[in-house]
């Protein structure tokens, strides 16, 4: 289903009666809470279902990311072999280097804010970075290309966002028809598990930690 057919299919279960732009920008508004809602319970449980690399320039051990990431997966030196550096937070590298001033090859990274990548020791190189791209939005002129799920498992978009509109539209979703949202819901979400589950290797499933 593309977006707009989605958006529809939870408009007539939700027995939203009116079709007008601004019932669609409401419901577009749930959708988009629930695509960003998945992405995200997916890429914790299988951080590399969407995997992507940037090259980042590291001047004096600080580099910009761009485009920013949800999370970072792995460094690499692109410049020492790209030798894997180990993640770590500033406090630890404070404990050794409380001046942030030692120089060599770096062995190891942090991020500094939403973007700023920092390496340690610091050195000029260039940092190879795998990560997860923040999730995209989808509106009226988006395709279903556009969903980050197989086709298959699109039907979750319409399940979640009908269970937010639930906390939000109270007089629209009750009772029974809440239970079947949820046993529904809770269906879909083990066969998505499942799929990602034979899909990538155990290696690769969880994300030891988060830099902040």
């Amino acid at each position: 289903m593309t977006p707009a057919a989605i958006v529809e299919r939870i408009k007539s279960l939700a027995l939203i009666g009116a079709t007008s732009s601004t019932d669609n920008t409401k419901v577009y508004s749930y959708l988009n809470m629930a695509v960003k809602d998945v992405y995200e319970k997916v890429t914790s449980f299988c951080p590399v279902a969407a995997q992507e690399f940037q090259t980042v320039a590291i001047t004096a051990g600080v580099g910009v990311l761009s485009p920013e990431p949800l999370h970072i997966l792995g460094v690499r030196d692109a410049d020492n072999d790209y030798n894997e550096l180990t993640p770590t937070d500033i406090s630890a590298v404070q404990e050794k280097d409380p001046g942030l001033d030692d120089e060599g090859a770096p062995d190891e990274y942090y991020q500094s804010g939403k973007t700023g990548l920092r390496l340690h020791p610091k050195n000029d190189t260039n940092a190879q970075v795998s990560f997860t791209p923040l999730p995209e939005e989808v509106d009226e002129s988006s395709e279903e290309a556009d969903f980050f799920l197989p086709s298959v498992f699109h039907s979750v978009y319409v399940w979640e966002s009908l269970k937010l509109m639930a906390y939000d539209e109270r007089d629209k979703i009750v009772g029974a028809e809440l239970a079947y949202n949820d046993k529904a819901c809770k269906e879909l979400w083990d066969r998505i598990f499942a799929h990602y589950d034979a899909k990538y290797p155990q290696a690769v499933k969880h994300v030891e930690s988060y830099l902040g």
